[in-house]
């Protein structure tokens, strides 16, 4: 639990799950979970961490929450020997991608469906 006079960072680890909140006086106003795991492949071996759900309640986005709550989940990854994080957004979720991005992220894979 880390506090400063704006708000209140709370995080939880259970096993290879990872959840951190952003609280203000007056209740909730981010959520980030992220899992660890190894990711084996002919070539090489990793540690990565991948944030897969993550919330800022509408009216306080653009504030710094979410960009507080990233660089959490990084710390602690970083403390854990992790040498890369993961998040996938939707393509025409533009804010999102610009988020990630403005948060360190780059692109560098693209996924495909076919509705049948």
């Amino acid at each position: 639990k880390r506090s400063n006079g704006e708000g209140t960072i709370i995080f939880h680890k259970a096993s290879e799950r990872y959840m951190a909140q952003y609280t203000k006086p007056n209740g909730k106003r981010g959520t980030i979970y992220g899992k660890t795991k190894r990711e084996v492949s002919q070539k090489l071996t990793k540690t990565l961490a991948e944030i897969d759900n993550f919330y800022i309640d509408n009216q306080y986005r653009r504030k710094g929450i979410g960009k507080k709550l990233v660089q959490e989940f990084k710390d602690y990854s970083i403390s854990q020997g992790i040498e890369e994080i993961k998040v996938t957004a939707l393509s025409k979720n533009f804010s999102a991608r610009s988020f990630y991005e403005n948060c360190g992220f780059d692109e560098f894979e693209v996924t495909y469906k076919m509705k049948l």
